[in-house]
């Protein structure tokens, strides 16, 4: 069975924009909203990692995300510092109290993705040079793991 990713796509999009409520509207301080898409970024990593242990034929490429969304977290922590000047104070990564299937586990982590590239992208539209530069290419890269993780569901 081979996986619509315009469909998908479009089903998580519409699903990201009725969840995020107007986030990107939002033109409050940024360093409180690094600091939460740092620990969502934390949070997601956990999930891939437990993820990763429950999947024998996705166990590698579930590992690959987790990496990359805790390399994610430290490159928003370091930009938090650049841009305040703070050093962010560590917070308890929540944990899951629900169990999902894997299938609902993944459709939750492609959601996750793409409410993160939308908000890395709206964070960087009020940015400048490298602290833009890096918040596009974070967000690029939310997609490339949305296209990577997208065939799982398949």
């Amino acid at each position: 069975m081979e996986v619509d990713e315009a469909a998908v796509w479009g089903r998580v999009t519409a699903a990201s924009q009725a969840v995020s409520g107007g986030e990107a509207q939002d033109r409050g301080p940024i360093g409180p909203k690094l600091l939460e898409l740092r620990e969502k970024k934390r949070r997601i990593a956990q999930d891939y990692q437990r993820l990763s242990q429950r999947s024998g034929a996705h166990r590698q490429l579930l590992q690959t995300l987790a990496r990359e969304n805790r390399q994610q977290a430290q490159e928003l922590g370091a930009l938090y510092i650049f841009l305040t000047g703070k050093d962010p104070e560590e917070r308890a990564i929540e944990s899951r109290s629900r169990q999902e299937t894997q299938r609902e586990a993944i459709r939750r982590l492609l959601q996750e993705e793409e409410l993160s590239a939308g908000r890395l992208e709206a964070l960087a539209e009020r940015t400048q040079g490298e602290a833009r530069a890096l918040l596009l290419r974070l967000a690029d890269q939310d997609r490339q793991r949305f296209r990577r993780l997208l065939p799982v569901l398949g």
